[in-house]
This record gives structure tokens, sequence and C-alpha cells, in this order.
């Protein structure tokens, strides 16, 4: 693991400051919307996670065009929309089992990525979109072969870590039917979380930095440190989005003939 986040700092000089500094200006901004008003503004960010899972949907099951993606993404939003708590409950789920999946294979992953990588070939060109989408290119590559490494490894899960790992998943996602508020609460918040950090990693790597390098070496602190922001944020939420009171219904009685009516008093 360590070859890795060594060959990815090493190369972030070598690209171009806007495929850093953006993605994690837009990170870091968005994750601390996210980790402490995420709940209040459920309905955009629901809208935003079917959007994206309608288009990863349709990455992998479809063989259509861009009709289909942008109307495969229209549907998922709608479902975001109508379902708000529910959707950033599942989205909330998916990454918990990401984290169990990685944390179960943590070590045969740190020696699979621990290996040479292809060499970024930084090529000069005329023009900065003509510069970005070059650097883009070797980016790309750089990120394929990084992917397949994990998915290999990913794939030798043993069965029980496995079964955990969704069940781990399925807890928070239920959890959205039946207390949609707090399980919606603390799925923004760890993503939240989860968005600052990887926004501070590409602007501190933009820097010169070593931040993988550094979480690496200190990763329980880290992780101590990751899972208080989660449930800080939870609590923030919470405390700013509190339950509608349910006031109780009064009958009224009809009045009696003849009983007096009562006079009505003028508020000032």
């Amino acid at each position: 693991m360590s070859d890795a986040f060594r060959h990815f700092e090493k190369i972030a000089p070598l690209v171009a400051p806007v495929l850093l500094v953006v993605p994690g200006v837009v990170c870091v901004l968005g994750g601390l919307c996210m980790w402490l008003s995420g709940l209040r503004w459920s309905k955009f960010v629901a809208c935003l996670l079917g959007c994206v899972c309608g288009l990863v949907c349709a990455f992998l099951f479809t063989d259509g065009g861009v009709a289909i993606f942008v109307v495969v993404a229209i549907i998922w939003m709608f479902f975001g929309l109508i379902f708000d708590k529910v959707t950033v409950a599942f989205a909330g789920g998916g990454v918990v089992v990401m984290l169990c999946v990685a944390a179960f294979t943590w070590s045969e992953l740190d020696k699979s990525l621990n290996c040479s990588y292809p060499a970024f070939v930084p090529v000069k060109m005329v023009g900065e979109g003509s510069q970005v989408k070059a650097d883009l290119v070797e980016v790309g590559k750089q990120f394929v072969f990084f992917s397949g490494k994990v998915t290999e490894t990913v794939k030798n899960i043993s069965p029980a870590h496995f079964v955990l790992s969704i069940c781990a998943g399925l807890v928070i996602a239920v959890g959205g039917f039946l207390k949609g508020k707090i399980f919606a609460a603390v799925s923004c918040s760890l993503m939240g979380t989860l968005l600052v950090f990887y926004g501070m990693i590409l602007l501190l790597m933009y820097k010169g930095a070593a931040p993988l390098t550094i979480i690496n070496m200190k990763t329980q602190y880290y992780g101590i440190a990751a899972a208080v922001m989660a449930i800080v944020g939870t609590a923030v939420q919470l405390m700013l989005c509190p339950s509608k009171l349910r006031m109780p219904k009064v009958k009224v009685e009809e009045i009696a003939e003849g009983d007096e009516k009562p006079k009505k008093r003028l508020r000032f």
C-alpha cells in the first residue's frame, strides 16, 4: 500500500493544478455542507445520489447511448426526490459496505498494491485546455491500473467477511425505512466526513505534501478522528432538524341549545 501512496504523491506535482485544486475545493466545501446540514437538504442530496446511482446502473447494465443514460438518471432522481431519506440511507449503507470490505481485505490490499506502477508520462501541450485533457488521460491510466488491482483483491474476500459487510450495510439501509431521519443523518455525516478527507488529501498533494503516507502510518488515529467527526456531524444535524411536534386533535363538542355561546375576544 505504501508504494501506491508514494507513487500517487510523486506524480501529483506533474498533473495540471486544476485537476487537484478544483475537485479538492468542491469535495471539502460539499463535504462540510453534507457533514453538518445534509439532513436539512436531504431532497437535494437524494437527487444527486439518485442521479449518480442511475448513471452507474446505466453504465453497468445497458449498452444504450446518451438518451438511455439521461432517462435512467432522471428516473433515479425522481425516486430520490420522493423517498429522500431512504435514498440517503441506502447510499450510506453502500458506503458502509465498501468500508467494511476495505477493512477486511486491508492486509491483502497492502500486499497487492505494493508493486510497480506504469510510468506517468507528462505531455506538454499548447493551451491550458489541451494540457488538462492530456493529463487527464494519463491520470485515467493510473486509476484503471489501481482499480484493477483493488478489484482483483476484493474478489478474493472470504464469504464470512462478505456477508458481514453486507449485513452492516443492510442495517443502515433498513434503518432508513424504520427511522429514516436518524439513519439519513448518520449517512450524510459519514459521506460528508469522507468527502472532507478526500478533498483535503487532494489539496495537500497539490502543495507537495505526503498525506497518504502519513495516514497510512497512523491509520488508527485518523480512523478515530473520522469516527468522531461522523458522530459529531450526526448530532449537529439532528439538533438542526428537530422532529415536528404533533398536536393532539381536540374534539369540538356541540354546544347544546340554550347554552351561552363563548364570546369572542379581540386579540391585539
